[in-house]
C-alpha cells in the first residue's frame, strides 16, 4: 500500500514527464486501486484531504493592502511636521553615568583577586569592552547632535 501511495504523491505535481509516461503511471495506479480495496480507501482519503486543503483549509482573507497603505500614508503626513528633539543634557548625563560605571569596574569587591589569578589576559578584554562602549556611545552622540555641536564650535 505504501508503494502505491508514494506513486500517487509522485504523480500529483508532475508535469515534466512525457504524456505517455504519465498516462502509463496513471493506468498502473488505477488498475492497482481497482483490485486493492485498502489502497483505494487510502487514495480516496488522500483525494479528500487534497480537496479540503485546496478549498477549506485556508479561509479567504480580505485584501487589507489598501487599508494598511492608507494608514501608512496618514502616519507619514502627520510625521512630516514632527521634529526629533533629543535632549543634549540627557545625553551628557547618560554618558557620564556610563563612563563612571565602566571605569568603576576596577574597584569591585573581587576584582583584585580575579585580576591577580587571571593576570593581564583578564584586564585586556575589559579595556577593549570599555573602549568599544565609549567609542560607540560617543559616535552616536556626535552623529545625533551634529548640528548643535557644529554651531557651538563654529564649524559652519
Amino acid at each position: 500500500m505504501k508503494h502505491v501511495i508514494d506513486k500517487i504523491y509522485d504523480t500529483m505535481g508532475e508535469e515534466e514527464k512525457g504524456f505517455f509516461f504519465q498516462t502509463l503511471e496513471k493506468i498502473t495506479i488505477s488498475a492497482h486501486l481497482f483490485f486493492c480495496p485498502s489502497c483505494a480507501d487510502a487514495s480516496r482519503k488522500l483525494d479528500l484531504a487534497e480537496e479540503t486543503m485546496r478549498t477549506q483549509f485556508f479561509p479567504i482573507s480580505p485584501d487589507i493592502e489598501d487599508v494598511v497603505m492608507r494608514q501608512i500614508e496618514e502616519i507619514a503626513e502627520e510625521s512630516e511636521d514632527f521634529e526629533y528633539d533629543s535632549s543634549f543634557r540627557g545625553w551628557v548625563v547618560t554618558g557620564v553615568i556610563v563612563l563612571f560605571s565602566l571605569s568603576s569596574v576596577f574597584f569591585g569587591i573581587n576584582f583584585k583577586q580575579v585580576a591577580v589569578s587571571q593576570g593581564l589576559s583578564f584586564i585586556l578584554p575589559i579595556g577593549i569592552t570599555i573602549g568599544v562602549v565609549l567609542t560607540t556611545y560617543s559616535a552616536v552622540f556626535i552623529a545625533s547632535h551634529l548640528k548643535e555641536l557644529s554651531e557651538h564650535f563654529g564649524l559652519r
